[in-house]
C-alpha cells in the first residue's frame, strides 16, 4: 500500500509540473468567466425590434386564437414590469390568404420577403391539422432564417396546440369546461437528493 501511495504521489507531482496542467489551471477559469460575460452582453444587446410573422392558415381555424395570443403577449410580456423598458420584440401577425392553385409559389414569395427583411418568418398551418390524414396537409411548418433556434416558433406551439385540443374535444362532444385539467401543463421540477440529518 505504501509503495502504491509513493507511486501515486510521484505521478501526481509529475503531472502538476507539466505545462499542460498549468495551462488548463489558468485557462479553465478564464473560459468559464468569458462564457458568463458573453451571456450578459448577449442579454443586454438582445434585439427588441418588432418581428412580423405571416400566417397561412389553410384550416381557417386559428386566426382569432393567434391574434389574441400575440396581443396578450405584446401587452404583458415584452416590457419590464418595474422599469417599463422593452426587453423583447413584439410579434406582429400578417394573415395571408392561402393560394390553393400555387402553394409552392406562395412559399417562395414569402421566403423572398423573409430574405429581404420584410418578414421575420412565416408559418403554414395544414388544411386538415385538426384531424390529420396526410403529413402534407396535417402539419404546421415554420419557415425562417434560423427556424430551429427561433423563439417565435416555440411561442407558436402553445396557442396552436391549445386550440387544437379545444377543437378535438368539441368534435368528440366533450365540453372544455368539464376537462380543464386536460389543458394543464406540468413542468419537471429539478430537486436535490433527500438525506436525513444526524441531529
Amino acid at each position: 500500500m505504501r509503495k502504491m501511495m509513493k507511486v501515486a504521489a510521484r505521478e501526481y507531482k509529475a503531472i502538476v509540473k507539466t505545462k499542460t496542467f498549468i495551462a488548463i489551471l489558468v485557462l479553465v477559469p478564464i473560459m468559464m468567466s468569458g462564457g458568463l460575460i458573453a451571456s450578459v452582453i448577449a442579454e443586454r444587446n438582445m434585439d427588441t425590434s418588432d418581428k412580423k410573422l405571416a400566417v397561412i392558415d389553410r384550416s381557417g381555424a386559428f386566426g382569432e386564437t393567434l391574434l389574441n395570443a400575440s396581443s396578450a403577449r405584446n401587452e404583458n410580456e415584452i416590457h419590464n414590469k418595474e422599469s417599463g423598458k422593452k426587453e423583447r420584440p413584439a410579434y406582429i401577425l400578417e394573415f395571408v390568404e392561402p393560394d390553393a392553385s400555387d402553394p409552392v409559389g406562395q412559399r417562395l414569395d414569402l421566403s423572398n420577403r423573409v430574405r429581404e427583411g420584410d418578414l421575420h418568418a412565416f408559418v403554414e398551418i395544414g388544411s386538415d391539422i385538426v384531424h390529420p390524414t396526410h403529413p402534407k396537409t396535417g402539419s404546421i411548418n415554420y419557415y425562417g432564417q434560423n427556424a430551429v433556434m427561433d423563439n417565435m416558433r416555440g411561442w407558436l406551439e402553445w396557442p396552436i396546440n391549445n386550440k387544437l385540443r379545444e377543437l378535438r374535444l368539441k368534435d368528440a362532444g366533450i365540453k372544455v369546461s368539464e376537462v380543464q385539467d386536460l389543458f394543464m401543463w406540468h413542468g419537471v421540477n429539478g430537486m436535490g437528493l433527500v438525506s436525513v440529518d444526524d441531529d
